[in-house]
């Protein structure tokens, strides 16, 4: 990951930022809207994490959420011209970092099941395949659901 960029906690601020991303990174039928964003910036169990450029620009946010022992990897998306760069994996790490930490054993996610660079960016941080969700995404587009151990304290490269 390029040094300068900065990992820390999105918040409402960054809301245009993000539906910006957004535009760029999921189809229409895909995208979140403000009122999908404004509780994962906003809720108590919940986190979004930011990676930023040198000037503050937004160039990508993760989501998640815990409840008790489970924590959910509820949305990732990098800027186009920053992907590549290692951003994925740096914020997809600083949520697993911690949901550990607030006490989760396990990370969830649901993937499509074609998108290979967001499965080696899964499979890479440790992730696995648990289920698969036949049309989950519409017809022809299934879900995989993988899982991740959690270990607080656990170092996350």
């Amino acid at each position: 990951m390029n040094p300068t960029v900065l990992i820390d906690r999105a918040t409402e601020a960054d809301l245009p930022a993000i539906l910006a991303l957004e535009e760029t990174g999921f189809s229409a039928s895909s995208r979140w809207v403000a009122a999908s964003w404004s509780p994962e910036l906003s809720g108590a169990d919940h986190l979004v994490s930011a990676a930023r450029a040198p000037d503050g620009v937004v160039l990508g946010v993760a989501a998640f959420q815990q409840i008790a022992e489970v924590a959910d990897l509820n949305r990732v998306v990098v800027a186009a011209s920053a992907r590549g760069q290692g951003l994925g994996r740096a914020l997809v790490a600083e949520g697993l970092a911690w949901a550990a930490e607030r006490g989760a054993e396990r990370m969830l996610l649901e993937v499509e099941w074609a998108n290979e660079p967001a499965l080696a960016l899964y499979r890479g941080l440790g992730f696995v395949v648990i289920s698969h969700r036949v049309n989950y995404y519409g017809t022809n587009r299934d879900a995989l659901v993988m899982q991740r151990e959690l270990v607080r304290g656990e170092a996350i490269a």
